[in-house]
């Protein structure tokens, strides 16, 4: 006799969910209920402007060319057993030779600047010995007067000028300015004394300038001037909460200003850079950029990563059409990254912004110090200095996710998703991915979590998971170098 089955079985519905925008930028800031169900909400030291995870940055050892155009490079010999604090690039040419030439120069924790030239077969570098050592970091430029190149040093007692052939004139009248900039023939600058005020001279010689009381009150609102820059040969003020532009009458002689943008979120003054036909900056809540008239905040959805967080050491530079930011940034984890496991870091991470696609790269754990845009004949890098581990070496930006031999931990996390059906249980029963190298693949919900180590291969991989749950989250973690193609998961909705 056969009995009929009055057991009732649970309906299910079979479901594949793909992170197939794997290029999109990662959103922090939006609620996990108003995002696609593959947005990513994490990736930190992947690459993935390709729409795959791949290597991240990193750097490594810096190397200079012999000459421009060689393919021959040198190792850097540091003769000074001491940390690097501040890096530039004098620019100069050189009357004997008639060619342009280079010098990385660099303030040292003796309190000497030191140099290198960067186009040579000599791999020493050298102390300026004959130069007093500065109590504090001296504030440089590369200046020009009547053909004459000049990278000036201004600090507490006066200036110092170093000309194309390495002669010091020390000028002991000239105070201490914060930011410098040639207009309208005329030297602006900032004073460390006077934030508040534009101080200005017609005296362009910088051997000869004087602490002046020829200046324009600029106290309001915007708060203290942080930065200069001739843009499209107008001079514009940038104060820690606005913009400010200087424009000069041809007929009297005299200046007018006007004020452009006023914000309540401080503007770093070492982040602002010129970047071709626009200029980009860091202020407390995300990058800004600026045409001369109008500021607009760059739509990158990582506001919430800037919260509570004192940037003051950040510092920037463009190369390549990217605007790199070395910048302090919010997690929300208790993950140590590189410099992360020392307590006393400044920095903690690298934002690389493509100024055309607004594509996104972060890299975390790099405490960076100083960096800079070598990018002139043949050569086009980013170097940088560190605090704390690596403050005695120089470092290239690479593709390697190291820093130096040590690899960079990675991790990519998607939003968490209830697949627009709250209610309705989930469970995960496979996840298919294609991974060239090992990597850490983790399943997450509200109810359990499993972890599974991928070895990496050039075939696709299922994976059994089983993983219960309403909602549903996954992450992929690696170290050092990778290429993994969006995973795909397959799994059932029950009613």
């Amino acid at each position: 006799m056969f009995y009929e089955n009055t057991i009732k079985t649970k309906k299910t519905t079979k479901k594949t969910l793909t992170y197939n925008k794997l290029n999109i930028n990662i959103n922090t800031d939006d609620d996990a209920s108003i995002m696609p169900e593959n947005q990513t909400t994490v990736c930190y030291n992947f690459n993935c402007t390709n729409g795959i995870l791949e290597t991240g940055y990193g750097f490594s050892s810096l190397k200079l060319p012999v000459y421009d155009g060689a393919v021959i490079n040198r190792n850097i010999r540091i003769n000074q057993d001491c940390d690097i604090k501040k890096l530039w690039h004098f620019k100069f040419f050189d009357p004997y030779t008639k060619t342009r030439q280079h010098k990385l120069m660099w303030f040292n924790g003796n309190g000497y600047l030191a140099t290198i030239n960067i186009f040579t077969y000599d791999s020493n570098t050298y102390e300026f010995n004959s130069l007093p050592a500065f109590a504090d970091e001296p504030v440089g430029a590369n200046y020009r007067y009547e053909d004459t190149d000049f990278m000036l040093f201004s600090y507490d007692a006066g200036m110092y000028s170093l000309s194309q052939n390495v002669f010091a004139h020390y000028n002991p009248n000239c105070a201490k300015f914060v930011k410098m900039c040639v207009v309208y023939n005329n030297l602006f600058a900032i004073l460390e004394g006077d934030r508040n005020s534009l101080f200005y001279s017609s005296n362009l010689n910088p051997t000869t300038w004087q602490a002046t009381e020829t200046k324009i009150d600029l106290t309001g609102d915007r708060g203290s001037l942080c930065s200069l820059i001739n843009f499209n040969d107008y001079l514009y003020i940038f104060r820690d909460f606005g913009i400010t532009k200087v424009s000069k009458y041809s007929v009297s002689g005299d200046f007018s200003v006007s004020d452009l943008f006023q914000t309540s979120s401080k503007i770093f003054g070492e982040t602002v850079t010129k970047c071709g036909d626009t200029i980009v900056f860091l202020s407390k809540n995300g990058l800004y950029s600026f045409n001369g008239s109008t500021t607009k905040k760059y739509n990158l959805n990582i506001s919430k990563m800037f919260e509570v967080i004192d940037n003051n050491k950040a510092v920037a530079c463009f190369n390549n059409g990217k605007y790199f930011v070395a910048c302090r940034l919010n997690f929300f984890d208790t993950n140590k990254i590189g410099c992360e496991n020392v307590v006393s870091y400044k920095n903690n991470a690298l934002l690389s912004l493509d100024l055309e696609t607004n594509e996104l790269v972060i890299t975390r754990g790099v405490d960076i110090n100083s960096i800079l845009s070598l990018n002139e004949g043949s050569l086009s890098t980013v170097i940088a200095s560190f605090y704390n581990e690596h403050s005695k070496t120089f470092a290239k930006l690479d593709n390697s996710g190291k820093i130096f031999d040590t690899p960079l931990n990675s991790q990519w996390s998607s939003t968490l998703t209830n697949l627009d059906c709250p209610e309705k249980l989930k469970l995960v029963k496979q996840v298919i991915i294609k991974s060239y190298n090992d990597c850490v693949l983790t399943i997450k919900t509200d109810l359990e979590e499993k972890s599974f180590n991928i070895v990496g291969s050039s075939k696709i991989q299922k994976i059994k998971v089983f993983v219960k749950g309403y909602e549903i989250q996954t992450q992929i973690t690696s170290s050092g170098t990778a290429k993994i193609f969006p995973p795909k998961l397959v799994l059932e909705v029950i009613d």
